[in-house]
């Protein structure tokens, strides 16, 4: 169980979360760490990994780069066929996905300059109110 302290619209506890503006209404995001199975909740990489996640000041992640990137790939995504099939998303759902790139590859950085293999820790985003 994520024990940021940071209650989600869905009744659990993130480790962090984040929210913007999407016009009419709030795009949050819930960010959670999870672990390979036989990864104790209670070892050391867990507390480093959820301190360091909670930590994060998402509001101040440069994400400018990540959006571009993500927006070009949005643009040129293909179907099953090969065929090109554009992806549409919000603004506030591209922040959030730029956001979630930024902060997981900063938590896998931080495990791994810490001496921890990252390949033990997940990073999932749960949203609501983005698709505007």
């Amino acid at each position: 169980m994520a024990a940021g302290g940071m209650e989600t619209p869905w009744g659990w506890v993130a480790d962090n979360v984040f929210s913007v503006s999407n016009g009419a209404e709030i795009c949050f995001a819930g960010f959670t760490v999870s672990f390979l199975d036989g990864v104790d909740e209670d070892s050391a990489i867990a507390r480093e990994t959820r301190a360091f996640v909670g930590a994060l000041d998402l509001e101040t992640l440069d994400t400018a780069q990540i959006e571009a990137e993500n927006r070009e790939s949005y643009l040129t995504a293909r179907d099953e066929s090969g065929d090109v099939n554009p992806i549409t998303m919000s603004d506030a759902q591209a922040k959030q996905m730029a956001v979630w790139r930024v902060a997981s590859n900063l938590m896998w950085e931080h495990l791994e300059a810490k001496g921890y293999d990252p390949n033990l820790v997940g990073f999932g985003m749960a949203t609501e109110g983005c698709g505007l």
